[in-house]
This record gives structure tokens, C-alpha cells and sequence, in this order.
């Protein structure tokens, strides 16, 4: 993990009941068990990539791990947080040393560990989105349709990568897009696929999938702002579910926002249903003098350092 430096802001808190910065050497004196969901060697390389953020009580041997969300700096989410009494405590020093190292937001995701929803409104949490899945028969999947696009993959050293990450940035919401080093990451993943959709050389759309034994996930897919309702989100969704199909999965599975009920009601159209056990609720805490709802509506201007645009959003694009 080779993360940047941050330029600092305000001091970072003074050390409140005996919270500490979790630092490597000690790491060998946490008290893991089995229900831990990380071993010594893997906080040890998250501390020596992403130092100065992660935190502990020596006395009690409480902790919370604090990792980049998604390769970006300027969210952070709690990997795991191993708390009886002192959560509370533990969230507010490493919120502290993470907006004091460049950190606008905090995220809790629930996938991992669910609790009820007062215990992160105790750790000044706020509900920020519903993730839901939904999954699809590939033999119910919709025939092809005569169109004018044209797919093609693409790689790491492919000169259509920018043209992916330019569309990304366009289309989706500030705490969803993907930074450069999100996608160089995703990218070089085994079994995992990245198709450019162009019209008349214009690149227009993208979808990224990984493709198992015999099943697939729609991972990303995404149109260019300027281009929805032109029938390219179906026709980008058919291409996806085709290659999967092609590579011999006979379902695939998608995640998207609880909220985001245009892509919803495609996807329903398309043949996909919901699959209510897998969905998972993200849970946020501001780290600067800036409303949760703020931070959602940044506009491209307002990003991560490592995306540079000054193209509008349209909001009637099609992201997932």
C-alpha cells in the first residue's frame, strides 16, 4: 500500500483516557483472538501504509483500525473497531488524527459487523446510504438489440484507460468515484474485465466485471453525462451480461444505492431482482465544519486531489 501524504490541517486531539496512536510496535501487544478480523501481519502493513490514523487503548486493549476508503484519502472507513465501553472515545481520537491528516469524512460500512443503528448514532455516526443487491438468471436476460455501439477491453496499458476514468468521474457521486489508484488496482485483479462502449469512436459508456466459475458481478457501469436516454445504459447492460454469459456464469449479482431509483427501476426492467439478505447500510461522521449532505452534493470542483475536472454532473445520468 503506497498512499500520499496529506497536507495536515489543526492539530489532531490530545490523548484522551489514555488513547494512543496504534503504531507498529504495537501491534504485538493487541490482544487478537478469533473473532478479530485481521492478523497481526496485516494491521502492521495498513499502519506502515496508512500510519497516524489508527488508534488503541493500552490498558484495555482497545482499538480501531483506520484504512483508506476505496484508495482515497479523503475518505477514511473504520476497518474494525474492537470496543466494549470506550467506541465513543476510540471515534473521536481517530476522527481527530484523520481530518488532521487531510480527511473530510469517516465511514462505517455494515457489511462486516451490523449493530443497531443507535449505536452509531452514539458514536456521532449519521445513515448516509442503503446498499442493496440484486441478482439475475441469465437465461431470463433481455436479446440483444440491433445498436451502434462497439465494445472494447480495456487494460492497464490501454489508451482508452483515461477515457474510463474520465467517465467515472463525470458519472457518479462524489463518495462514489473512483480515484486513478482505485482503478489501477481494480484493473490488474484476476477474472476481472473492463469494456469501453463507443459510437462512432465517441467513448460513450463502460462496464468493469468479474467473472467466476459460474456466476458473474456487474461491478461498474456507467454513461456518459450528455448521453442517457439515448438507450446506451440497456445496450451497455447487455454487452455485460453477455460476456458473463459467454464466459459460462449462469447469474449474475449487482450492488448499488438504496437511492438511486433510476438504475434501480433499469436493472428491475432488465430482469434483475432484489436479493434483501445481502444488503448492508454505510454510516458516516463529517470530519470538517461541513454537513453530511453537503459532502454527498460536492460538485466535480469539489474532489479528491487526485481528479482534475470542470465538467458539470448531469444528474439524470445513469450510475450505479
Amino acid at each position: 500500500m503506497v498512499i500520499h501524504e496529506p497536507e495536515r490541517r489543526a492539530p489532531a486531539v490530545e490523548e484522551d483516557q489514555g488513547v494512543q496512536t496504534l503504531t507498529i510496535a504495537d501491534v504485538a501487544r493487541l490482544p487478537l483472538a478469533w473473532h478479530h478480523r485481521h492478523d497481526r501481519a496485516e494491521i502492521r502493513q495498513l499502519i506502515r501504509g496508512f500510519p497516524g490514523r489508527s488508534v488503541w487503548i493500552p490498558a484495555t486493549g482497545e482499538f480501531a483500525l483506520i484504512g483508506p476508503w476505496r484508495n482515497r484519502t479523503d475518505i477514511v472507513q473504520v476497518l474494525e473497531l474492537s470496543a466494549q465501553r470506550s467506541a465513543a472515545t476510540l471515534m473521536e481520537a481517530a476522527s481527530a488524527a484523520s481530518g488532521y491528516l487531510g480527511a473530510d469524512l469517516l465511514v462505517i460500512m455494515e457489511n462486516d459487523e451490523r449493530r443497531r443503528p443507535s449505536y452509531y448514532r452514539a458514536i456521532e455516526f449519521q445513515h448516509l446510504e442503503d446498499v442493496i443487491t440484486m441478482d439475475l438468471d441469465l437465461s431470463d436476460r433481455p436479446a440483444p438489440v440491433a445498436s451502434a455501439l462497439r465494445f472494447v477491453r480495456v487494460r492497464p496499458d490501454s489508451p482508452e484507460f483515461a477515457a474510463i476514468a474520465r467517465i467515472d468521474e463525470l458519472a457518479f457521486p462524489w463518495i462514489w468515484r473512483n480515484v486513478p489508484a482505485e482503478f489501477e488496482s481494480y484493473i490488474r485483479i484476476p477474472d476481472v474485465e473492463i469494456h469501453l462502449g463507443l459510437l462512432g469512436g465517441e467513448p460513450v459508456s463502460y462496464f468493469g466485471v468479474t467473472l467466476y466459475r459460474d456466476w458473474g458481478h456487474l461491478d461498474r457501469i456507467a454513461v456518459v453525462p450528455g448521453r442517457q436516454g439515448q438507450g446506451i445504459g440497456h445496450q451497455t447492460l447487455i454487452a455485460a451480461t453477455d460476456l458473463m454469459a459467454l464466459d459460462g456464469a449462469e447469474s449474475v449479482g449487482l450492488s448499488t444505492q438504496g437511492h438511486n431509483y433510476r438504475s434501480r427501476r433499469m436493472y428491475e426492467r432488465f430482469g434483475f431482482a432484489r436479493r434483501d439478505g445481502n444488503d448492508y447500510r454505510i454510516y458516516g461522521r463529517p470530519l470538517r465544519d461541513e454537513s453530511l449532505a453537503a459532502l454527498l452534493d460536492r460538485s466535480p470542483d469539489d474532489r479528491s486531489p487526485d481528479i482534475h475536472s470542470n465538467a458539470p454532473i448531469d444528474d439524470e445520468d445513469l450510475r450505479r
